[in-house]
């Protein structure tokens, strides 16, 4: 199931978001604990925005489930902040992200977050790994018992080639995974 929408060429199965609503409205019945709902449309975000390098390094492993992907949007007081408080600024090597993301879906066990954060030219979308120096990932629960994570950012030196998209152009990519995580969460 975790491979359902990615491409057939990175071990997926090449469905599309009608097919993963179907999916979810089943699992959804039967409260499967899978983090489908936010798995899938970050892992096809990363289909349609990364490179051929970015995709073979995570994409496989996110369609057999060996590694977990999804979002961290929400910030301490705002559920998409625009443009995100969290701050990068490049040190000529690395991305040095700053700031707190709040209910992150699957983030306790993801080995990938899309990370939007402000640059001085925009909005740029970051892949972040749990195991980045400066990276802290917290385990929170819900008020429905549900557990997510918090995750803090305090310089996380985050590699150049790990961004999804280009600098600047994350607003596009965040709207489109945005609604992605919506269709999804309803269905």
């Amino acid at each position: 199931l975790l491979g359902l929408c990615l491409p057939e060429n990175l071990a997926g199965s090449g469905l599309g978001l009608l097919e993963l609503c179907s999916v979810l409205i089943e699992a959804g019945r039967y409260v499967a604990p899978v983090p489908l709902a936010t798995h899938l449309p970050t892992a096809m975000a990363i289909a349609k925005f990364g490179d051929a390098a970015t995709q073979g390094m995570w994409l496989e492993g996110a369609s057999t489930g060996q590694a977990i992907v999804t979002t961290a949007v929400a910030e301490e007081r705002e559920y998409l902040p625009t443009p995100p408080a969290t701050r990068a600024d490049f040190d000529g090597e690395h991305w040095l992200l700053t700031g707190v993301k709040t209910v992150v879906p699957a983030g306790t066990i993801a080995e990938l977050f899309v990370v939007p954060a402000q640059t001085s030219d925009g909005v740029t979308a970051f892949l972040v790994h749990p195991d980045d120096p400066g990276v802290a990932v917290t385990p929170q629960k819900t008020s429905d018992g549900d557990v997510v994570a918090r995750l803090e950012l305090d310089r996380a030196a985050v590699p150049a080639a790990r961004i999804l998209g280009a600098i600047g152009s994350g607003d596009e990519v965040v709207d489109w995974l945005q609604q992605r995580l919506t269709v999804a969460a309803c269905a």
